[in-house]
């Protein structure tokens, strides 16, 4: 399990170096970018799968009383710490989210901006010929 919070936790930092370089306005690579956010929302989807697996055989165990008596308070705070691993891991994808619209907003304006320049008078082709 602190395994799994470890991992959470590295991809947090991890998308908080994006952020930055997101929201730079000297930053021109969006490809390296969002080629690092969908390889972090891969290790978030299977760290979550993993968390979702556990959590599945800790609650069999509990609803069906294969867990010694003495172990019930252990069970429940696993499933306590899965859960926040869980909503951490949802917090995780939805900063994914964010920063994928971001750069592909970024990459428009981008595109924008080159579009405005071929369409400025100095490129006009019809006043050339």
């Amino acid at each position: 399990m602190d395994q799994l919070a470890d991992l959470l936790e590295q991809l947090y930092i991890e998308l908080e170096r994006l952020n930055a370089r997101v929201f730079n306005a000297g930053e021109r690579d969006f490809d390296d970018v969002l080629t690092l956010l969908a390889t972090i929302q891969d290790r978030n989807d299977k760290a979550r799968l993993s968390l979702m697996d556990k959590q599945r055989g800790l609650a069999f165990l509990l609803r069906n009383r294969r867990c010694p008596k003495e172990e019930l308070t252990l069970l429940r705070e696993i499933l306590r710490d899965i859960d926040s691993l869980n909503e951490h891991s949802s917090f995780l994808f939805e900063e994914v989210q964010f920063l994928m619209d971001a750069t592909t907003g970024r990459v428009n304006i981008e595109q924008n901006k080159i579009i405005k320049i071929f369409q400025s008078p100095q490129w006009s082709f019809s006043r050339r010929c």
